[in-house]
């Protein structure tokens, strides 16, 4: 099992990341300016308009005050996360009907594939390295080689058949051969496996936990220039499935988070869910679980090997949409999602009524998904932030279409509390109104739309004021004289992130002296971030970073950190 794990950039001197510049920016007049701050481009990715580059850390401000800049990524580290399983979802019975995934072109961005294994002869059309920069995809790492035989090897051994034994494989090597790559890398096997016309990208891999301890339906503004590669290759008719992640409780990670992927937990071959599976509201927004617990595949050097992982779900999953897509060749990536979301087998409500945080929407079932039949019906789905409020806040409630698809009116009703407005428009497949309400108790929220399946939330009005949590963090335990202190303070209620409070830092000194007191607002995650720089002339010894936040409606909370000053 490899565990889900991202990169944590502390200050250097020199940092990688991700710049998104806005459409109309010339990105040969935005290299020369990166270039003239000392910044070195390493690559250009024209169609979502960005650069990936390494550039002095004291130059990052600024470029963020750009006003072509939309975004600067940090280039996180990813890292790969792993005939029994076939029959448990009942991919033998599809094979039965005549479909294997002939015609269909599954792209599987990985350590790469071991290319003379007997499973895969004839069948790797396009081949790619990320990590050496060359037309090459051979596997030294042996997890992309497993991965791929679930997703389709031909069954020369049939104990371990792939789901898709008649898949075309587009293989791309973005991990190196200790399992690691960056999200740099990944956009770029996102970009080459859209201009090859892959039908699937399957990702068993991903950073740590993005959606807030597994609280929040996705992480899509957490790395804007990755959700939006991923949003292109959706709307080029590209499904992509991604791993969401080994990291059970603590929630999803990149690109499993994203709300455009389909997410793939694990369970294993008697339906539980794996203890390390990922979980959390992403799961319930956009994910279904698959058998990941002790498979059997291809390995290095034309052998087979048992491993365990969401990373080995993941590829069942994108092996099933194989399946799919050569019984109705003219799905488009949202009624994949639809159709294998309402065929999955919810397991008896095992863990809830589905979706849920654990399985999301059931362990897929692909006898049931394959079925050749219509375009199922497109759903609506909504979520509140936050759903637990004192009587005097408000909660929004935002609903999004599972075809995103602007200008659907959507009606909501509830069973308490006013709303807004009693309808609103999508853009992009997503719109919102808030919730308030004078009475104590559970307001159920019901939004619905012509063509579409209709949708529920709730939200907890409590009477009294709910007590704020807030934590504070640096991002290094000890600093040199005359360095910037970077501060972190997390605002949430409830365990849901409270955007808008306001934040009081104090900056006190080993004698007991204030130093600083700065203000600042949490935005939309419950963040608030400040930068302090020590004097040149700062006494050595143990400092803290105090603060309060507040916001009407809550109890105020404290919280310090310390660090030290050499």
């Amino acid at each position: 099992m490899f565990a889900a794990q991202s990169a944590v950039f502390a200050e250097p001197n020199i940092v990688p990341v991700i710049v998104l510049f806005t459409p109309g920016a010339s990105l040969d007049i935005e290299r020369g300016a990166l270039a003239s701050a000392g910044g070195e481009v390493t690559h250009v990715y024209e169609i979502i308009n960005a650069v990936a580059a390494r550039l002095p850390s004291a130059s990052i401000d600024g470029l963020k005050r750009n006003p072509h800049v939309l975004s600067v990524d940090y280039d996180a580290e990813v890292n790969a996360l792993n005939l029994g399983a076939d029959q448990q979802i009942h991919a033998d019975q599809v094979w039965a009907n005549g479909y294997a995934g002939s015609g269909v072109s599954l792209a599987i961005l990985d350590t790469g594939i071991a290319k003379s294994h007997p499973e895969f002869v004839g069948r790797i059309a396009f081949c790619e390295s990320e990590v050496t920069g060359i037309t090459d995809c051979e596997d030294d790492e042996g997890h992309g080689t497993h991965v791929a035989g679930l997703a389709g090897a031909s069954g020369e051994y049939g104990s371990a058949k792939g789901v898709a034994p008649s898949v075309t494989f587009m293989i791309d090597k973005v991990l190196n051969s200790q399992g690691s790559g960056s999200i740099s890398q990944i956009i770029s096997g996102i970009e080459w496996a859209v201009t090859n016309d892959a039908d699937i990208i399957s990702m068993s891999l991903g950073t740590s936990s993005l959606d807030n301890r597994g609280t929040k339906a996705n992480c899509d503004t957490a790395i804007p220039s990755l959700t939006l590669a991923i949003n292109n290759a959706v709307a080029a008719g590209v499904t992509v499935v991604a791993a969401a992640g080994n990291a059970g409780a603590q929630g999803l990670g990149a690109p499993g988070c994203i709300s455009s992927v389909i997410a793939v937990g694990a369970v294993d071959s008697s339906d539980n869910i794996a203890s390390w599976s990922s979980r959390g509201a992403a799961m319930r927004d956009h994910g279904v679980a698959a058998p990941g617990v002790s498979l059997l595949s291809t390995y290095l050097n034309g052998g087979y090997a048992y491993m365990s992982g969401t990373s080995m779900a993941t590829p069942v999953v994108s092996g099933t949409i194989a399946l799919m897509l050569e019984a109705n060749s003219s799905f488009q990536p949202s009624d994949i999602k639809a159709k294998l979301f309402s065929s999955a087998d919810c397991l008896n409500n095992k863990y809830g009524t589905c979706p849920n945080n654990y399985i999301g929407y059931g362990r897929v079932n692909a006898l049931q998904a394959v079925t050749p039949s219509l375009p199922p019906t497109p759903f609506i789905t909504l979520s509140a932030n936050p759903s637990t409020i004192p009587i005097s806040q408000t909660s929004t409630i935002t609903a999004s279409t599972s075809d995103i698809t602007g200008d659907v009116a959507i009606t909501f009703t509830t069973t308490l509390g006013l709303l807004s407005q009693s309808s609103c428009t999508t853009i992009s497949g997503s719109c919102t109104v808030s919730l308030s309400s004078s009475t104590t108790g559970t307001a159920t929220i019901t939004g619905s739309a012509s063509g579409y399946t209709q949708a529920s939330t709730s939200v907890n009005i409590l009477d009294s004021t709910l007590p704020l949590s807030v934590s504070v963090s640096t991002n290094k335990p000890s600093y040199k004289k005359g360095n910037p202190v970077m501060i972190t303070v997390t605002v949430s209620a409830s365990e849901t992130p409270v955007p808008g409070a306001l934040v009081s830092l104090k900056i006190i000194d080993p004698s007991e002296n204030t130093l600083a007191l700065l203000t600042a607002t949490t935005d939309s995650t419950g963040v608030a971030s400040f930068k302090y720089t020590l004097s040149r002339s700062a006494d050595s010894g143990s400092y803290i970073a105090s603060a309060t936040a507040s916001k009407i409606g809550y109890t105020d909370d404290s919280d310090s950190n310390t660090f030290d000053v050499k």
